[in-house]
């Protein structure tokens, strides 16, 4: 066949092409974001409304069965808020509930793409959260979520994965049952009621977004703009962040994902 006969010339051309245009891609795109990458310093949550712009019906439906599921599981919802957005062309809605019997919260995600190219962008996924103000954890947090963060998981935190469990009820049991295990029945605060008096958007801004943001500063991941107004990635920052979302690397944590939480799954079922 013809390609065996390449020169040698002509084979240190393909191979040293190829070899840029990985390194390009590698090292470039993380230059990009660091250039364009900037976070709002004191991020602004507003109230949804939706009788004044509806997301799409699959949201809609999306959000109408998880708040089924979660009211028969003795969760209230507080309200929805529109976050700020990660990327242009991206809308963010956020439902926060609460369980005031077991003091637990329960954050429901939604977040679309609006640009008219490309493949759709939508995530959507249940966060319940345990929060303790003593004890060996911070929160307890376990999710259906196979997204890969741009940030490192905080140690205080104890993070659950599975994204395999599309039933929200049945999150829940796990969650209950993690915190079981871990001993954690007692000592529990919600931070949303507690301390914030159910004010939903001053809870987001300063605990959720601008605690989290100032953690991010600490772990080297961010700096605070000289004006004050954003953060934006450092130079060492922007590589991790980038990299662990670029394929093939995304594809094998979301894998890693899947497969600690069927693990997870197992374990729980197993223990009863």
């Amino acid at each position: 066949m013809e390609f065996l006969n390449i020169s040698p010339e002509a084979l240190t051309v393909v191979v040293l092409s190829v070899l840029g245009i990985l390194a390009a891609y590698l090292f470039l795109t993380p230059l990009l974001i660091l250039l364009t990458l900037k976070l709002d310093a004191h991020p602004k949550v507003v109230l949804f409304d939706s009788s004044e712009k509806k997301p799409p019906r699959d949201i809609i439906k999306y959000y109408e069965n998880v708040d089924r599921q979660l009211v028969e599981s003795g969760f209230e919802q507080l309200t929805g808020v529109i976050m700020p957005a990660p990327l242009p062309n991206v809308r963010v809605i956020l439902w926060v509930y609460v369980h005031h019997a077991n003091r637990d919260a329960a954050l429901v995600t939604a977040l679309w793409g609006i640009a008219d190219v490309g493949e759709p962008l939508k995530t959507r996924y249940v966060e319940i959260l345990s929060e303790y103000q003593d004890g060996s954890w911070e929160q307890v947090l376990t999710n259906n979520n196979d997204e890969v963060g741009a940030f490192p998981d905080q140690t205080a935190h104890l993070i659950s994965r599975m994204p395999q469990v599309k039933q929200i009820d049945q999150l829940y049991r796990y969650h209950q049952m993690i915190v079981r295990r871990e001993g954690l029945q007692h000592g529990k605060v919600l931070t949303v009621m507690d301390r914030y008096e159910g004010d939903v958007t001053r809870y987001l801004q300063e605990k959720v977004l601008g605690q989290e943001y100032a953690r991010q500063v600490k772990s080297g991941y961010l700096r605070l703009t000289q004006s004050g107004k954003h953060y934006k990635p450092t130079f060492l920052g922007a590589y991790p962040m980038t990299w662990k979302n670029l394929y093939p690397m995304k594809q094998m944590i979301q894998s890693k994902y899947l497969r600690q939480g069927k693990q997870l799954e197992a374990e729980l079922r197993a223990s009863g």
